[in-house]
């Protein structure tokens, strides 16, 4: 039974199954497009050979379908031609117009030779087929000669481009191409040209596009290996770079600059060439940089969001962020460095105008505060200075305990106006030099909750009202408005609780004298973990015994 028939078959088949999964992993590619049209040439080839390794077939019908698979066997060599060019990044080379006519014309002229009759000639029955006669002419020569100078030229280009490149991947891909290659020409030669020319016919000729099998399996292993295929940072480099907003570099391992984007050049106004080769370190103003950032980045490390000042052509200095990172191939090489730089010229002028804007605001809420201090001292002349004493002590009391300085502004604001209730009691019973009766001090006791009122409505970006509200609210449940204790009650009202009772006891009352510091941090510390939370209790004994706090005059800020 013949064989060779069915085997052209399958490789037929197998050809293009490759050529859809070749074009299915990228289609857009150039690469993945001149790959594919190169198993074509094996597809065409192979079609043919179907029919002249079929004794069956008459020598017309033979002659025929050679013709066709002539377009394969004949154009392959100049696609591998084109394959190598675009392999070892002949861009240059593939920009230049001329070199399309001078790859593809003599294959062309030669596939027209051999359907008008000047390279095969007849063709000679055996046991497996068909074999083919070679007209012994100078088109038959210069078929030979273009085969073997364009596959030596491929096969140069691959070998060289393997030894020269640094990245290791690159090296793999190389050697695993150019040996499948070579392997599977040598012996594609021998059978289809050589063993014909020497009238040795006990194996079938045409055999090559089979045993080129050898060399395409190469090539799809180093795509399923080494991702021949997927996009490398040189082939990125100028569909992502040209897309992104932000400034885009592309270092070599040693830091210079290989690719920028339009974005960088238009942020430092550079020519493109102007920037190519030079280190990136002209582009940043910090004299350090090089020891700071880049031998980080060229070690492997990732820097994010670092803020640097960029240096333009003209000299101007821009704010940025800096982030870079590494491109490691799958062979553990370094690739190369994306460094993306973003301007942050908006945000440092939004951010500052939003400094200047708080301060603006904070001076305003700050004598607003003030303002409403001295309401409450000119209704309770008795007590003046009492709500800036309690500030300065609260606030000591907070940065002992560490607390956060969101939490420090907002003890800092209620204890300034944390008596602002006073304003709706009689002044009568404010200044009244003796005990107060029990209806008087429940009335007294409303002050809380009167100042509440009066602030919750008011955007202070702290819980203002809720600290002047639970102010003397106690652990135990025993304070007043709503005896609430213990976690119910905030941090902030704990300490302006403890705050206002050593200013209040250590300070003259109309209905009673001053009793002393003395005395106050008694009462802390007597009552601690009973009225007072112990931790803020502690933390106000430690300012006085230890820190030797003093109050002193004036709004404390």
């Amino acid at each position: 039974m013949n064989i060779y028939p069915f085997l052209h078959f399958f490789a037929f088949l197998v050809y293009c199954c490759l050529i859809a999964f070749i074009l299915w992993k990228n289609p857009k590619s150039l690469f993945n497009r001149v790959f594919a049209a190169l198993l074509a040439c094996f597809v065409v080839w192979s079609f043919g050979s179907i029919f002249i390794h079929n004794p069956r077939s008459s020598k017309d019908t033979v002659m025929i379908f050679d013709n066709i698979g002539s377009i394969g066997w004949i154009s392959f060599a100049s696609f591998f031609l084109w394959f190598a060019l675009i392999f070892t990044e002949k861009k240059k080379i593939l920009k230049t117009r001329i070199i399309y006519p001078l790859i593809f014309i003599l294959p062309l002229l030669l596939i027209y030779k051999e359907w008008t009759g000047f390279l095969v000639v007849d063709y000679i029955k055996q046991s497996w087929g068909w074999g083919s006669v070679w007209l012994d002419s100078i088109w038959t020569y210069l078929f030979y000669l273009y085969y073997l100078s364009f596959i030596a030229i491929g096969l140069y280009l691959i070998l060289n481009f393997g030894r020269k490149t640094k990245e290791p991947i690159k090296k793999k891909q190389a050697k695993i191409i150019f040996f499948s290659a070579l392997i599977s020409l040598v012996f594609s030669t021998l059978t289809d040209v050589i063993l014909p020319e020497l009238n040795i016919r006990t194996i079938p000729s045409s055999l090559g596009n089979v045993i080129t099998f050898i060399w395409a399996s190469g090539i799809v292993y180093a795509i399923a290996k080494y991702k021949l295929m997927v996009i490398t940072p040189a082939a990125a480099a100028e569909n992502i770079v040209s897309t992104i907003a932000d400034s885009l570099i592309l270092l070599d391992r040693e830091g210079n600059i290989t690719t920028v984007n339009k974005a960088t050049l238009d942020l430092s106004g550079y020519g493109k060439d102007e920037l190519k080769e030079k280190s990136v370190e002209v582009l940043f103003r910090e004299k350090d940089f090089k020891n700071t950032l880049l031998i980080k980045a060229i070690k492997g490390e990732i820097i994010r969001n670092y803020e640097l000042i960029f240096k333009t052509k003209t000299g101007d200095n821009i704010p940025v962020i800096f982030s870079s990172s590494t491109m490691v191939d799958k062979a553990g090489g370094m690739a190369g460095i994306v460094c993306i730089i973003k301007d942050i010229t908006e945000r440092k002028l939004a951010e500052e105008e939003l400094q200047q804007s708080y301060q603006r605001t904070k001076r305003v809420m700050d004598a607003t505060i003030e303002t409403m201090s001295k309401i409450v001292e000119a209704k309770d002349p008795y007590t003046a200075g009492h709500q800036q004493r309690v500030s300065q002590l609260a606030v000591a009391i907070a940065k002992e305990l560490i607390l956060s300085p969101d939490k420090i502004e907002g003890i800092r604001i209620a204890s300034l106006i944390h008596d602002i209730g006073k304003i709706g009691l009689p002044t009568e019973i404010l200044s009244k030099p003796s005990q107060l009766s029990d209806i008087e001090f429940s009335l007294i006791k409303e002050h809380s909750q009167i100042g509440y009122d009066i602030l919750k409505s008011i955007d202070f970006s702290y819980p203002v009202a809720n600290i002047v509200l639970q102010h003397h609210e106690n652990i135990d449940g025993s304070g007043y408005p709503n005896g609430v204790k213990d976690n119910e009650i905030s941090i902030e009202a704990k300490i302006l609780r403890v705050a206002d009772t050593v200013e209040a006891m250590s300070s003259f009352r109309p209905y009673r004298p001053a009793k002393g510091i003395d005395a106050a941090l008694e009462e802390i510390s007597q009552n601690r973990d009973v009225l007072y939370d112990p931790e803020v209790a502690d933390a106000c004994l430690k300012l006085f015994k230890e820190k030797g706090f003093k109050f002193k005059e004036g709004i404390y800020k």
